[in-house]
Formats: structure tokens, C-alpha cells, sequence
């Protein structure tokens, strides 16, 4: 996981934890660090970068970044 989220452009670096899952026992979840160029905006959450050619990248876009990449859901 961490390396297919490494391929993304956007990401500068990632960590991946197991959290605990009451249907899957376990569930994946992933730390990233966003480059300096680009923009999180996920739902309420925004920080966007001075930078006018910056772009966007969120939880869903990282999802089908993933998705495409063959992992599974």
C-alpha cells in the first residue's frame, strides 16, 4: 500500500498502521504527507498551498489512485 501510494505525484512520503476493525479484525490506514505544491481538501478539512499552480488531492482521489493501481478496497 505504501508504495502504491508513494507512485501518486502528490505524496512526498507515507506510513501505513493497522487500526482495529470490528468486522475486518484489522483495517489499513495510511499517514501521508502531502509535496508542497499540492492541496488538501477532504471534507471540512482544507490547507491549501500559496502556490497558484498547486493542485488538489483528497481521500477519494487517493482511493481511486489506489483502485487503479490493482489494491484492493
Amino acid at each position: 500500500v505504501e508504495a502504491v501510494l508513494l507512485q501518486h505525484p502528490g505524496i512526498l512520503e507515507s506510513v501505513i498502521v493497522g487500526i482495529p476493525d470490528t468486522r475486518l479484525s484489522e483495517a489499513v490506514a495510511a499517514c501521508i504527507r502531502v509535496k508542497t505544491e499540492w492541496n488538501w481538501i477532504d471534507g471540512n478539512s482544507s490547507f491549501l498551498s500559496p502556490d497558484v499552480k498547486s493542485q488538489n488531492l483528497s481521500c477519494k482521489i487517493l482511493q481511486s489512485h489506489c483502485k487503479r493501481m490493482h489494491l484492493s478496497g
